[in-house]
């Protein structure tokens, strides 16, 4: 019996092929009129933005080829981080590679997991993390 879905085979760190299948081949354009009406003054993925081994994820994607601020708030991480955080809300650990901090890792709420929060395009890591403890 055929399955009604499609069976695809995903390389580690090349999900957003499968997440966001439209980025490859495509643009993110607006038309003139949204542009002119409400151009969105930050964009927040769902995914990782300099946290990432390549430090170039789908948040730094979007903002450069959209040239809007964008940051990557994501559920797991790609990039091993030392240490304990708390689970007091606004705890945070910094995400480090060879070449410095790339990301934190966030308690944005008392007791939850924590979330993995990476600047994209034109926001610093701080902005980052203010920016997603003021929105959860």
């Amino acid at each position: 019996m055929d399955s009604p879905f499609r069976t695809i085979s995903i390389a580690l760190l090349f999900l957003n092929h499968r997440d966001y299948p439209w980025l490859p081949n495509n643009r993110v354009e607006y038309s003139s009129h949204q542009a002119k009406c409400h151009p969105p003054e930050l964009i927040i993925v769902d995914g990782h933005g300099r946290a990432h081994p390549r430090r170039f994820g789908v948040a730094c994607w979007i903002g450069v080829n959209t040239d809007i601020p964008s940051i990557g708030c994501a559920k797991e991480t790609l990039m091993h981080y030392n240490g304990k955080i708390g689970k007091k809300r606004g705890n945070y650990l910094f995400i480090k590679d060879k070449k410095g901090i790339i990301g934190a890792v966030l308690v944005t709420q008392d007791n939850t997991k924590p979330v993995f929060v990476s600047p994209g395009h034109r926001v610093s890591l701080k902005t980052s993390i203010e920016i997603i403890l003021h929105l959860s």
